[in-house]
């Protein structure tokens, strides 16, 4: 028993800590699409990550601050301009995947009822005269 409250502490200690992490941001700024290329031109963008929906996300060269902004419909000479000036960029599709979260939503139904019918017998249990 002494070995279950062990490992819970330190699980929800371990969660703690990631809180606590990931509380630690840089700044952000919003920059309109022109001035994200402005700043990838004069060297002061070093990493992109550029989604599928068009929103840009990068990071300056000294990590003192992120940007961010949004491309035009259907636009991509962007990329000409990322590469041209040494850019690592990034594309990644922020589209939601239906198939992950119906597999979820069907495990968690099945852990659920299973959580049930193992609870039952002892729900059940009559007390012995």
């Amino acid at each position: 028993m002494k070995t279950i409250a062990v490992v819970i502490v330190v699980v929800v200690a371990g969660l703690c800590w990631q809180v606590v992490r990931s509380s630690e941001t840089i700044p952000e700024r919003e920059l309109s699409f022109s001035q994200l290329l402005e700043e990838v031109k004069a060297a002061k963008i070093k990493k992109l990550v550029v989604y599928t929906s068009g929103e840009i996300i990068g990071e300056s060269v000294d990590r003192s601050v992120q940007v961010r902004t949004m491309a035009p419909p259907n636009y991509t000479k962007h990329y000409d301009v990322f590469e041209q000036n040494s850019v690592d960029y990034l594309v990644r599709d922020d589209s939601i995947a239906w198939g992950a979260l119906a597999v979820g939503a069907v495990i968690g139904s099945v852990v659920t009822i299973l959580m049930i019918a193992g609870v039952q017998p002892f729900v059940r249990r009559r007390p012995r005269p």
